[in-house]
């Protein structure tokens, strides 16, 4: 053939023949490695990821076969085999912390253009989990409220601007915090408040709500 009969044509054949065989010795394993975790996951029994937070956040966290254009489809097959209200909103979350990333330039805020484009602001991310967690039947609001962090004076956090935005999950009849955005699941009342005031006072989450 024209390859094996011309040098300098048989050299490049060659060098990309050893670079797909470089390739496929790398990613073959992995491929299987991955297919396997997948496998052993997807058998293991319905009330064994109860209380089990690693094995939750394992199967978020791997390649699932289903299509990815539906957030109810995602829910769906996160959470059918959760077997509690704590371990399908912990699933979702950790899907999210998986699959969802800040948008840096501050363009996306809604649920479904975050879901959509993979990444959105602090009220995207928010809206997002709750549109996934009511999907499957979970009782969840947004919260919007002030977030005190780096370059903001103790005279505006009382002052409360609202730029942030989070949620309150419903489990098992106790209402919890959580910030997508942030990696926070279930987060005590009192040390949100050290990060987080909200517009309306009763989402503090504590019997003596702060005030000014």
């Amino acid at each position: 053939s024209y390859y094996y009969n011309d040098t300098k044509n048989y050299s490049r054949c060659e060098k990309i023949t050893k670079q797909l065989v470089d390739y496929y010795s790398d990613t073959i394993p992995l491929y299987y490695a991955m297919h396997e975790e997948r496998s052993l996951l997807s058998n293991i029994d319905k009330e064994q990821f109860r209380g089990n937070t690693q094995l939750v956040d394992s199967f978020a966290r791997l390649k699932h076969p289903y299509n990815e254009s539906s957030y109810t489809r995602v829910a769906s097959y996160l959470c059918e085999r959760m077997p509690g209200e704590n371990e399908k909103a912990r699933v979702i979350f950790s899907w999210m912390k998986a699959n969802i990333s800040y948008d840096w330039n501050y363009k996306i805020y809604s649920g479904p253009e975050t879901f959509k484009a993979r990444k959105g602001v602090c009220d995207g991310q928010a809206t997002l989990y709750k549109m996934i967690c009511q999907s499957v039947g979970l009782k969840i609001k947004e919260v919007r409220g002030f977030a005190y962090g780096l370059n903001v004076s103790t005279k505006d956090y009382y002052a409360k601007p609202i730029n942030h935005e989070w949620n309150i999950i419903t489990i098992d009849s106790i209402e919890y915090i959580v910030d997508v955005t942030w990696g926070d699941f279930k987060q005590d009342p009192y040390n949100s408040l050290l990060n987080r005031y909200p517009q309306n006072m009763r989402d503090q989450l504590i019997s003596n709500p702060l005030t000014n």
